[in-house]
């Protein structure tokens, strides 16, 4: 075969087409559109209708149409070419577009005017407006930022194309003015031979330009998804094979850690308290957790965190599961939900308290006010027929129901303040046997009556440190509630005992007194249970004394501790702290 001008145009023509199909097939595998790549397919098949025309279609139509129709195409593929290359990764395209389809333009119409030209200077203006077109496009790509290898690399091909194009615009000015455009000379042969192989270069320049713009968006995108998990409000980590390998600021500070370090290749379950809330492990439970959202793509559930000092934070967990270069992990986020929780939890409070005074009004108080309503309506009704005795029996009957109440009104508002407002525990130092001593003297002449001996063995140099208001409340409710239960005759003896291995004691009312089954005894704390009973003179009682002495112990920082034999009688303790000396 004889080796040509137009077998090597015939050759870019194949090879144009192969970059038209490759490129055609490589789109339909991108999940995007991308305008750059649009545009090359279509300056390529531009070229190749421009050499359509000039080479297969060039006896077809007139000299003038075919001219026309193979130089058009070539201009505006090469201007879209050009477009292709440097719009790729940029935004504002249209400032792109619109210069170089204006020059397009502007040189397909001074081709035009001259299309009748003489051959010769109609060949020679070819070359100078392919010419200034590449030169155009070469400064275009060095100057296009942002600058890479692959743009520069591009630039210097076109600016090649360019100075191949101008040495023939020369050449034939000069030297061979008389050369044909297809004929065999050594200058025209060079010029195709350097467009063929530049064009063919310049198409796989393409492809690693695109190549180029797809690692850019990728950094790009792993910067701008790194500034937002790094500066998420919330806590958001990583997890792979069960462990934590990443986290943001917001974690470390939720954990109060002080490095990265300190979270890497952790289980959730070592970060958690022991067991939740649930009463499941945490080390067994993050992993059913973990399986759920790699098994559904997605979980939430709520869980108890632990920071470096030890405190728990209840926090609202997401899983989603995530794929990263090819591995999977899950994108953990933290929402704290503790104010919620400690809401709820308030709210549980309240109810309960709502459920607690209900019960003591529906029984404890409502039953002491039907006696009294009863007995004054006997008296109203029958008082002219009753007997001095019977009168004397009825009055006794309404004053022990009317001090029952008064008792009951007296621990419920003080059992309701502290539900509603809390407690404020305020522990002073100072000597116990004077506070006991006044605590008991209203006391005395309810013992006395019933010809009971109250034993104070408290040391008179013994000093601890309490809350008198709290423990006040709580003797007060205890002496009386000893009394109560306590036989004519009998005794209540009041002691502390030191403890031999701390700096503290316990202090203690007993009695020998009716003392308690084993059944009332485990309802004695239970509201709406009913655990009380009448004293050894029919004394009323609610049962909500040692209720509140228990909750006001445990806000005090210890506990009612109580001890019962049925028929031998009844011991009550609680722990206070010591002072070392006494008080001068």
């Amino acid at each position: 075969m004889e080796f040509s001008v137009k077998t090597i145009l015939s050759l870019l023509f194949i090879v144009d087409l192969f970059v038209v199909l490759f490129f055609l097939i490589f789109r339909t595998q991108l999940k995007h559109k991308k305008v750059s790549l649009d545009a090359f397919i279509l300056a390529k098949i531009l070229q190749s209708l421009a050499i359509f025309f000039f080479i297969i279609l060039k006896d077809v139509f007139g000299n003038t149409w075919q001219i026309i129709l193979s130089n058009l195409p070539a201009f505006f593929g090469i201007a879209i070419e050009v477009f292709a290359f440097v719009s790729v990764g940029q935004k504002h395209l249209k400032k792109i577009f619109i210069p170089l389809i204006s020059l397009a333009t502007l040189l397909s119409i001074i081709f035009i005017l001259n299309v009748n030209s003489p051959h010769n200077i109609r060949i020679f203006m070819v070359f100078l407006l392919y010419s200034i077109l590449f030169f155009y496009a070469g400064i275009k790509l060095f100057k296009n930022k942002p600058k890479s290898k692959v743009r520069i690399t591009a630039g210097i091909f076109m600016c090649l194309i360019a100075l191949t194009i101008t040495y023939r615009f020369f050449d034939g000015i000069i030297f061979n003015p008389q050369t044909q455009l297809l004929d065999k000379s050594l200058s025209e042969m060079f010029v195709f031979t350097n467009y063929f192989l530049i064009s063919f270069v310049l198409s796989l320049n393409f492809v690693f330009l695109l190549k180029e713009e797809s690692e850019n968006l990728a950094v790009e995108n792993e910067n701008r998804y790194r500034t937002i998990f790094e500066e998420a409000v919330n806590p958001v980590m990583l997890i792979k094979n069960d462990r934590f390998v990443h986290c943001n600021k917001a974690t470390l500070k939720a954990l109060k850690l002080k490095t990265l370090k300190q979270f890497i290749n952790v289980f959730p379950g070592e970060i958690s308290p022991e067991i939740q809330p649930d009463g499941k492990m945490s080390k067994i439970k993050d992993k059913e957790m973990i399986s759920r959202a790699m098994e559904n793509g997605f979980h939430t559930f709520e869980w108890v965190h632990k920071d470096s000092n030890n405190e728990n934070t209840w926090y609202n967990v997401s899983l989603t599961k995530i794929q990263i270069s090819g591995e999977t992990y899950l994108y953990v986020v933290w929402n704290d939900i503790n104010q919620k929780k400690i809401a709820e939890n308030k709210l549980k409070e309240l109810n309960l308290l709502k459920d607690k005074l209900f019960s003591i009004i529906a029984h404890d108080l409502s039953s002491p006010i039907i006696n009294i309503v009863r007995h004054t309506e006997y008296l109203a009704n029958d008082i002219e027929n009753s007997s001095a005795e019977e009168i004397k029996m009825t009055t006794d009957f309404i004053n022990n129901a009317a001090k029952q109440v008064q008792e009951l009104i007296t621990n419920l508002l003080q059992w309701s303040k502290s539900q509603l407002k809390g407690v404020v525990v305020k522990k002073e130092t100072q000597l116990v046997l004077p506070f006991i001593n006044n605590l008991l003297v209203p006391y005395i002449e309810k013992a006395n009556f019933k010809s009971i001996k109250i034993n104070n063995t408290i040391d008179k140099e013994l000093v601890a440190i309490f809350d008198s208001n709290i423990i006040e409340i709580v003797i007060r409710n205890l002496v009386s509630n000893a009394i109560k239960f306590t036989p004519l005759g009998g005794n209540i003896t009041i002691s502390f005992v030191k403890s031999t291995i701390k700096n503290s004691g316990m202090f203690s009312i007993s009695d020998n007194g009716t003392g308690m089954s084993e059944t009332q005894l485990n309802n004695l704390f239970k509201l709406g249970i009913e655990s009380s009973t009448n004293g050894t003179n029919n004394e009323l009682g609610s049962g909500l004394g040692l209720i509140l002495c228990k909750d006001f112990l445990i806000t005090h920082g210890c506990d009612l501790i109580v001890s019962s034999v049925e028929g031998k009688g009844t011991e009550m303790q609680f722990e206070l702290q010591l002072k070392e000396r006494a008080l001068n």
